[in-house]
This record gives C-alpha cells, sequence and structure tokens, in this order.
C-alpha cells in the first residue's frame, strides 16, 4: 500500500506532528510507503514563535513577517498543489489532514484519485475567519472517509453522508514520559501548555488563580506557549515553547489545567493538551466542555470545574494532597496508554487505509 499525506503544515504544526508524522515510524514498521506534501511552508508558525515578545521590535518584525508570508504561501502552495495532483496518480490512498484545497482542485483530484481520506482534529468549521466553510463541506461531501477527533467534530462530519471514524489524539507515550523523581522545586507548579492565540482561555479562571495565590503562597502559575499573560496577584512562569523542550517543561508541572469557553468551536477541541498530561502522568483540571468530558473521568484521573468556586475547590484539593496528585497522574498514564496512544490506535488507522485502498 502506498500512502501520499498533504499536511497542512510540518512538524511544529500540533495537528500534523500528532496526526501524520508521529505516526510514520509506524508505517515504516509495518512497510507501508508514504510521501508527504506540506500545503503551507511553515514559516508563519515560525515568525510567530520567533516573535511573540512584547518589545516593539518583535511585533514590527513578526508583522510584516507575517504579510510577507502571506504572499510566499501562495507561491508555495500552488506548486504543492501541483506536486499533489501528480503524485496522486502513483498511490492507493491520499490522506488530506486538515489542509482545505480549493473547490475546482478537489473535483480534479476526485477524478485522479477516488480514495480520500480527510482527516481534522479540531472543530475548523466554526472558525470561519481562518477557515473556509464551503471548502469544509466540499471536501468533505467527496471523501470516502473522514477521520475525527470528537463527538462534535464527527456529527459535523454526518451530516453530509460520508462514513466516519473517531481517533482521538493520538498521544506518543513512548515521548511524553512520567519525570522519575518528585518535583525538586519548594513550589507547587500549576501548569498550562498551548498557544499565544489560545491564552484568551486561562481568563476564565483569573480569579480562582488570584484567589488560590492569596491561600497558597508557595504556588506558580507555568505556562508553556502562551502569549504574555499578568494576573495581578499570581506568580506567573513564562516558558517558550519548542519541540525539543516541551517534554522537559511539562515535568514542572504538579496539576495540568484546561479552562474552555462553551461554545461551538470549544465543544470541537481535540483536547490535546490533556492527552499530553495524561501521557506525563499530570493530574488534570478542566472546563466540563466537549472532548474534556471524555478524556477526564471526574475523580479518578482529574477533575472537571464548571465554576470559580469549584475551580478553587479542586485546585486547592490537589495542592493539599500530593498523593492522590500521584495517584490520579497514575491512573491518567494507564488510560492514555490503554486508550489513545499510538500503539493502541495505529492497527485502527492502518486498518481503515486498507480497507479504502481495497487492500484488505
Amino acid at each position: 500500500m502506498k500512502i501520499l499525506f498533504l499536511t497542512v503544515g510540518n512538524e511544529l504544526v500540533a495537528s500534523s506532528r500528532t496526526r501524520v508524522y508521529q505516526y510514520l515510524p509506524y508505517f515504516k514498521k509495518a512497510n507501508i510507503s508514504y510521501r508527504i506534501i506540506k500545503y503551507e511552508s511553515g514559516l508563519n508558525y515560525w515568525f510567530v514563535s520567533r516573535f511573540n515578545s512584547q518589545n516593539i521590535f518583535s511585533k514590527i518584525t513578526g508583522w510584516f513577517g507575517l504579510k510577507f508570508t502571506k504572499q510566499f504561501h501562495r507561491i508555495y502552495s500552488t506548486i504543492q498543489v501541483i506536486r499533489l495532483v501528480f503524485y496522486s496518480n502513483f498511490v492507493d490512498v491520499l490522506f488530506i489532514q486538515k489542509a482545505l484545497l480549493p473547490i475546482w482542485v478537489q473535483n480534479f483530484l476526485k477524478s485522479v484519485q477516488p480514495n480520500i481520506v480527510f482527516d481534522f482534529d479540531d472543530a475548523i468549521y466554526a472558525d470561519t475567519l481562518n477557515f473556509d466553510r464551503n471548502r469544509i463541506d466540499h471536501q468533505l461531501s467527496f471523501a470516502k472517509l473522514a477521520i475525527l477527533e470528537n463527538e462534535e467534530t464527527e456529527k459535523y462530519a454526518q451530516k453530509h453522508n460520508i462514513r466516519s471514524v473517531r481517533i482521538t489524539g493520538p498521544i506518543d507515550c513512548q515521548r511524553y514520559l512520567p519525570r522519575r523523581h518528585l518535583n525538586s522545586y519548594d513550589r507547587a507548579i500549576i501548569g498550562w501548555i498551548g498557544s499565544s492565540s489560545t491564552t484568551q482561555y486561562l481568563r476564565l479562571i483569573e480569579e480562582p488563580l488570584q484567589i488560590i495565590s492569596k491561600k497558597k503562597q508557595n504556588v506558580t502559575l507555568e505556562l508553556i506557549g502562551a502569549g504574555h499573560f499578568v494576573i495581578d496577584g499570581v506568580n506567573v512562569i513564562e516558558q517558550k515553547w519548542s519541540l525539543n523542550t516541551e517534554v522537559e517543561l511539562l515535568h514542572h508541572f504538579d496539576i495540568g489545567i484546561m479552562p474552555l469557553f462553551d461554545n461551538e468551536y470549544s465543544r470541537g477541541k481535540g483536547g490535546y493538551k490533556i492527552l499530553q498530561y495524561m501521557a506525563m502522568g499530570i493530574p488534570s483540571i478542566a472546563s466540563p466542555v466537549g472532548i474534556n468530558k471524555e478524556l477526564i473521568i471526574d475523580g479518578e484521573n482529574g477533575f472537571l470545574a464548571s465554576d470559580s468556586n469549584e475551580w478553587v475547590e479542586k485546585l486547592i484539593y490537589l495542592l493539599d494532597n500530593p498523593e492522590i496528585r500521584s495517584n490520579m497522574g497514575q491512573a491518567a498514564r494507564k488510560i492514555a496508554l490503554t486508550k489513545y496512544s499510538f500503539d493502541v490506535n495505529f492497527p485502527i488507522l492502518e486498518k481503515l487505509l486498507k480497507e479504502i485502498s481495497g487492500d484488505k
């Protein structure tokens, strides 16, 4: 079986990394050949990560850089589409990961390669500022299979009468490993990992964090990959995200958090940061929105918190009980291994792709 992947970006893009790149060793082991074409160059992600500080030079450079990358992307993606059409003739399955092609390109591809899989992990149909819903709907209408992250995105795909399968995550449990020793810091760390665009969710728990900081002088909020974030009275540490350092930084966390707004887009989010916490053996506290309600078994591997009072109550409970934190973290790790790891999910993906290609 030969597979052609069209990814939305490179390994720095979380969805491309988890939905394609981290599967590649498994494809090699199974003697399945593949080729990857990136729809976007990745320059925009580089500029955002490189120039995300608050100084004026960084802001101006980042702004001009993003303007340049938009123009460059048009040329780059055109070349990639030409390559995509050419190589589609020589494979058994075309796997489109989140990339949204112009409708005329979609129609042409269908005539060249009918075995098309469309994979997306978030509710991109709800983000009309960044994604074209017409392209999404058309891509769903002509694909043979949609691979989705959660119940909400699956419901949307099923409106288009397409066969759909849920694969949540997956998470690389061989990479995200629990720390071997207790945290040597003299402070308890409440941690969050994300991006500048999702930092806004932390405002939902601004008041609980302030209350806890008054009650607990040894508590620090550590953020990985966030935009600049300040809360009066809360000790905040900001860490830059990189693929090389994220595991080391996650080892700092005693508790992982994932607050979310309750709207269409958030209900369709993938919950990847919770999966990271789980694989690392870190108990989580999260808003009961979308996939969070499935990933967190309340009281077993973490807690769900609906309002400020519950956030304060659950955080203080875990901060005061390190043994319970440890037990919950171990339970979280076990669930990650048995339900959301690549070892569990690759055989599912392999079987699906073989069915689509006719190679049973």
